[in-house]
């Protein structure tokens, strides 16, 4: 899903896209310690991961008290982590 097609759900300002460019860098570098020691990804693997992330949590987004960015931030990290841990696991069981 491309930003297009994402602010057809969501509405994002420029500011709110360089909010979510802040926090992917932020929530890489934090997931960066806590993946497995024999598992080497690139910032860039990380922060794709993230971005992923981001654009399912924008789809699922429902407006409420927190906003879309918030949302993101709140959510992204826990997720990504949880997805990159799948991903982990099925590589070490060779399927």
């Amino acid at each position: 899903m491309s930003k297009i097609d994402i602010e057809k759900i969501v509405k994002l300002s420029d500011s709110d896209w360089l909010k979510l460019r802040d926090f992917s860098k932020a929530i890489t570098a934090s997931l960066k310690s806590k993946l497995p020691g024999d598992w080497y990804l690139s910032d860039d693997d990380i922060q794709g991961a993230v971005y992923g992330t981001f654009v399912k949590l924008l789809s699922e987004y429902r407006p409420g008290a927190r906003g879309p960015v918030s949302y993101c931030w709140q959510y992204g990290e826990v997720r990504t982590l949880g997805a990159l841990m799948a991903e982990y696991r099925r590589l070490k069981k060779g399927v």
